[in-house]
């Protein structure tokens, strides 16, 4: 394991391991010895998302499913955590979404980390930008104050240039990105992909990996995905169509394109509307929302390499 880790721990959380090499010349001749840090091509850019699904920006466009039987599970489905259904990064969207959900508080739940009643509505919807006086860390509004009750994400993910960096890194180990690519698949349990398209993209199918959209993602109510999603870039997600499918792992919408700011460091305002029916169901899940198995399938990188000897 690596040191971060600690080398004699048998869990690896960062996907990062230190390779120790040993060699000598002919006859014994010679002796040398190198190390080197590496870790897949993803690590330390896909985040672990901190909700369902993750809404960044000053405000939100948030249009929730009304009438019928969907439902958001902020329980983690691989491991024991809680999360929130919708994570946003300011006060202000805060009370949107607790505003807009208000009518069909009982479809967004979450686990209470103390072990209490299972949370719902508003209870289940947090800011996920933990700020304090010293961090400051929420460029939106640095003099609100607030510790998220079912943990705080990276701020990182409220960043136009970490967010683009983010989708090109993972262009360049895709598997596919068009969907007029001979062979193209979203990918299934056993063979995951990892898919970046450029511009809208439809999507009615099932799928197994990392799905990155820069235009506008569309899906219905049928569709069957457990991975990550990333609509960054145009940052809108539209569900439309009936349907019982289900979704499970996390989702990011962050408008880029579009940024908060003059000098375009931070993302301004998602878009995401929900106009499907039936009784789908979205899910945290912690292994599709970092990306796993997708990831364990990306190219190594060298973090670092040193002779010892």
């Amino acid at each position: 394991n690596d040191p971060a880790d600690g080398i004699s721990s048998g869990v690896d959380t960062n996907s990062t391991v230190t390779l120790t090499s040993f060699g000598s010349g002919p006859n014994a001749v010679g002796y040398s010895v190198v190390q080197a840090e590496v870790r897949t091509a993803l690590t330390g850019l896909v985040l672990q998302l901190p909700g369902v699904i993750t809404l960044p920006g000053p405000t939100v466009d948030f249009q929730p499913f009304s009438g019928n039987a969907h439902k958001i599970d902020g329980e983690d489905q691989s491991a024991n955590g809680c999360f929130p259904t919708i994570a946003v990064s300011s006060s202000q969207a805060l009370a949107q979404v607790k505003s807009a959900i208000a009518k069909r508080s009982s479809a967004y739940t979450s686990c209470d980390p103390g072990q209490g009643p299972h949370l719902s509505g508003g209870n289940a919807v947090e800011n996920f930008v933990e700020n304090t006086s010293l961090t400051r860390a929420n460029a939106y509004e640095p003099d609100t104050f607030n510790l998220p009750p079912l943990g705080s994400g990276d701020p990182r993910l409220t960043s136009v240039p970490h967010l683009t960096e983010l989708v090109r890194k993972i262009r360049e180990i895709a598997d596919y990105t068009s969907p007029t690519e001979a062979g193209f698949t979203l990918g299934s349990a056993t063979d995951p992909k990892i898919v970046v398209i450029d511009g809208d993209f439809s999507m009615s199918d099932t799928g197994n990996g990392i799905l990155v959209v820069t235009g506008k993602l569309t899906f219905d109510g049928a569709v069957n995905y457990r991975g990550l999603v990333l609509a960054i870039g145009e940052g809108s997600v539209v569900i439309d169509g009936g349907g019982g499918g289900s979704f499970k792992g996390a989702m990011l919408v962050a408008n880029t394109v579009e940024p908060w700011d003059d000098e375009g460091k931070w993302v301004g305002i998602p878009h995401y509307a929900d106009n499907g029916g039936g009784n789908a169901l979205q899910a945290y899940d912690s292994n599709g929302a970092r990306g796993f198995p997708a990831r364990d399938f990306a190219p190594i990188e060298v973090v670092s390499y040193h002779p010892l000897r």
